[in-house]
């Protein structure tokens, strides 16, 4: 889902991952430095949140988001 959130930046021109953290539901900017060397994931809400911004189908992404945490 690192994907996810780079183009969560880039759909909405954002340059900073504190400016993400701000915008996405308990998500903090060290948890988005975690989600990209996997160590953590996010969770269910926030994956249908960005799905959601960035237009792509949530059914997918919580699916892409099931095999990551597998």
């Amino acid at each position: 889902m690192s994907k996810a959130l780079e183009k969560y930046k880039e759909v909405l021109d954002i340059s900073t991952d504190a400016e993400v953290a701000r915008q996405v539901p308990k998500l903090t900017h060290g948890n988005i430095g975690d989600i990209k060397v996997g160590k953590r994931y996010l969770n269910a809400n926030q994956c249908i949140f960005i799905a959601e911004i960035i237009g792509i189908d949530t059914k997918e992404a919580l699916l892409e988001l099931a095999i990551e945490k597998s």
